[in-house]
C-alpha cells in the first residue's frame, strides 16, 4: 500500500525522476510462500532508496544486497528517529523534515548528481539528527532528575519572565524545539546559551524577589544585550 501511495504521489507532483516505487518483495520478485531469489537477475537501478528500513529483517536485506548492482547507490531513510529516546516527542517531525529536505534536493539536483546531493543531504540532516538525539536524552534526564531540584526550578522562573519581557528575542529551549522551525542543531546551541544566561542572572543576589528594581532591570537588560543582541 505504501509503495502504491508513493507511486501516486510521484505522478501527482509530475516528478522529473525515473524513480519507481515498489515493495521490497516486488523488487526482489519473491513472496512469503516463495523466498527463492535469482541472483543472476540483478536489480537494474543506479539508486535504491529504502524507507522503513528498521522493518526489514536480515533475510530480506541480505537478498537485496545480493541483487543490487555493485556500482549502485543505496539510501536508507525514514527511521532515523528510531535510534533516539522518545522524550521530546519529535520522531515524526524529524522524519517529516528529513523527507522535506530530501524532496527539495531531488528537485535541485540532476539525476547524475547523486553523490553531491547525498553529501549535501548528510551535511544538512546529520547535525540535526545528532542534536535531537541529545535533546531527547537531556529531556529524559530533566524529567527524571531535575524537576524537584531548587536551582532548576529557579531557572524555569527566569525562563518564564524572560519569555514575557523579551518575546521577540528570547525563546525557551522547549519552544524552539516544539513550536518553531528552528533547526534542532541551532536549538541545542541556543539552549546552551540560555543555560549560561540563567546562570548569570541567578548569580545576582535576590534577583527573583527583586527583579523589578531599577538596578536589576538594567543588569538583566545588559545581559540580554550580551547573550541575545537586538538585530
Amino acid at each position: 500500500k505504501a509503495a502504491e501511495n508513493l507511486s501516486k504521489v510521484l505522478e501527482s507532483i509530475g516528478s522529473k525522476s525515473t524513480i519507481l516505487a515498489k515493495t521490497i518483495h516486488a523488487l526482489l520478485k519473491i513472496s512469503p510462500s516463495n523466498m527463492c531469489i535469482d541472483e543472476a537477475d540483478e536489480i537494474e537501478a543506479d539508486l535504491v532508496i529504502i524507507d522503513e528500513c528498521s522493518m526489514i529483517d536480515f533475510t530480506l536485506i541480505s537478498f537485496l544486497v545480493k541483487k543490487i548492482r555493485t556500482t549502485a547507490k543505496v539510501l536508507l531513510i525514514g527511521d532515523a528517529a528510531h535510534a533516539i529516546v522518545p522524550f521530546y516527542g519529535q520522531g515524526m517531525n524529524c522524519g517529516f523534515e528529513d523527507c522535506t529536505v530530501l524532496h527539495e534536493l531531488l528537485d535541485a539536483y540532476q539525476e547524475h548528481e547523486w553523490d553531491s546531493m547525498f553529501a549535501e543531504y548528510t551535511a544538512k540532516r546529520k547535525p540535526n539528527g545528532d542534536a535531537i538525539a541529545e535533546l531527547a536524552l537531556n529531556n529524559l534526564i530533566e524529567m527524571r532528575d531535575l524537576v524537584a531540584d531548587p536551582y532548576f526550578q529557579k531557572t524555569k522562573k527566569v525562563e518564564k519572565i524572560l519569555s514575557e519581557l523579551y518575546p521577540q528575542r528570547f525563546l525557551s529551549l522547549y519552544s524552539m524545539v516544539t513550536f518553531s522551525h528552528i533547526p534542532y542543531a541551532d536549538a541545542l546551541k541556543n539552549g546552551r546559551i540560555n543555560e549560561e544566561l540563567f546562570k548569570e542572572i541567578l548569580s545576582i543576589p535576590n534577583i527573583l524577589e527583586e527583579w523589578n528594581s531599577e538596578g536589576n532591570k538594567k543588569l538583566i537588560n545588559d545581559l540580554m544585550n550580551t547573550f541575545y543582541p537586538e538585530l
